[in-house]
């Protein structure tokens, strides 16, 4: 049985699709599944890590806009050129730009389809429907756009996150029980499209002349800022640059707050007990800020394009120097996130594959 995953990343698109299906992808491997990515688009760093993985990798040479009926048409006629037929086939689909008209298409030709999303702001027509974020009447959210039959899977308890985060955890005899900050994280994902690491760290630089706080700055190979932030980092004794480092999950759980964006970050950050100071860098990551700084971890900054340099100052300072309750704040996190999101979802999605089959063999009795 083959797994195929068509998911993109880009500058403009970002890595976090991708990656959370990567997550999938290693936990899905370990039952021999055949693993073939499909992409339009993909950066030259995942491509290699796809293919390090031992995974297949299929770039789609569609010539019609994606999720359209036709894009979905010429993707099944390559995926049969290439593969042969697909009716015993899964597809799990992680992208913004299809929908029910694209999924229907292909659903025709394979066994199941598995949808990731978490904007709710269209209709799916999947088996299985996974959410892993954290908003306000979280199992209402798609009423009215999933068959009456899609299994949802739905908030944190689900998230998809790498195994290096479970290790951790696994590894870590304590977590930090500072009550002060002295460990700062910095990240704004893989490709960090509006520059905020470097806005973040430019005010981080002349903030910290002096202090003995720690500042971590992690960005992806792909970062466009990446020389200037070399150099900037270079010249102060407070700021360490990690390009791609092989665990993220290491440096959170030795930070004792985040300055970053919102989306898939939040769920790795409350896996390690890691609360933030939060700017969005796009509008599907606002609810998701507003809902963690009710819930007590974070604290919501606002969006990038509304935010100034002496505004982020001013945040950071009030909670440098104020009293936070830091452990509070991390039980809340870990509260919610416990690493075993993947594990959860293979479990179900392998429970739909055993249906399927005792379905089959029924039929033909």
């Amino acid at each position: 049985m083959r797994i195929f995953i068509r998911a993109d990343a880009s500058k403009e698109i970002g890595t976090g699709h991708l990656m959370r299906c990567l997550s999938l992808s290693e936990e899905l491997s370990l039952f021999c599944f055949n693993i073939v990515f499909v992409c339009r688009e993909i950066t030259e760093h995942l491509r290699k890590i796809v293919e390090r993985k031992g995974f297949g990798l299929l770039k789609l040479n569609c010539s019609y806009p994606a999720g359209s009926i036709e894009d979905a048409e010429q993707t099944i006629a390559q995926l049969v050129n290439e593969f042969g037929v697909l009716k015993d086939d899964w597809f799990i689909i992680d992208s913004y730009n299809i929908d029910f008209v694209w999924e229907r298409e292909v659903k025709n030709s394979c066994c199941k389809m598995v949808v990731i999303d978490d904007l709710a702001n269209r209709k799916h027509d999947c088996h299985v429907l996974i959410d892993t974020n954290l908003h306000e009447n979280n199992q209402m959210k798609y009423d009215g756009l999933l068959l009456d039959s899609t299994v949802r899977l739905i908030g944190p308890e689900y998230s998809l996150l790498r195994n290096e985060f479970k290790e951790v955890l696994n590894s870590t005899v304590h977590y930090s029980s500072r009550s002060n900050i002295e460990t700062i994280f910095v990240c704004f994902g893989g490709t960090d499209p509006t520059s905020e690491t470097l806005r973040v760290v430019n005010v981080l630089h002349t903030m910290l002349k002096g202090s003995s706080l720690k500042v971590n700055v992690v960005v992806g190979e792909s970062n466009t800022d990446k020389a200037v932030l070399q150099e900037i980092c270079g010249e102060s004794e407070n700021l360490n640059l990690f390009v791609q480092p092989p665990s993220i999950a290491r440096i959170m759980i030795e930070s004792d707050l985040a300055i970053c964006s919102g989306g898939s970050l939040t769920w790795e950050r409350y896996c390690m007990g890691l609360p933030g100071l939060i700017i969005t860098v796009a509008d599907n990551q606002v609810s998701i800020a507003l809902q963690c700084e009710q819930f007590g971890v974070d604290h919501y900054l606002g969006k990038s394009s509304e935010i100034t340099e002496l505004e982020i100052s001013k945040a950071l300072r009030n909670l440098l120097y104020d009293v936070v309750d830091l452990e509070g704040r991390r039980i809340k996190a870990r509260s919610v996130v416990d690493g075993l999101g993947v594990s959860r979802v293979v479990k179900m999605l392998l429970k739909g594959w055993t249906d399927a089959d005792e379905s089959t063999l029924a039929g033909t009795q």
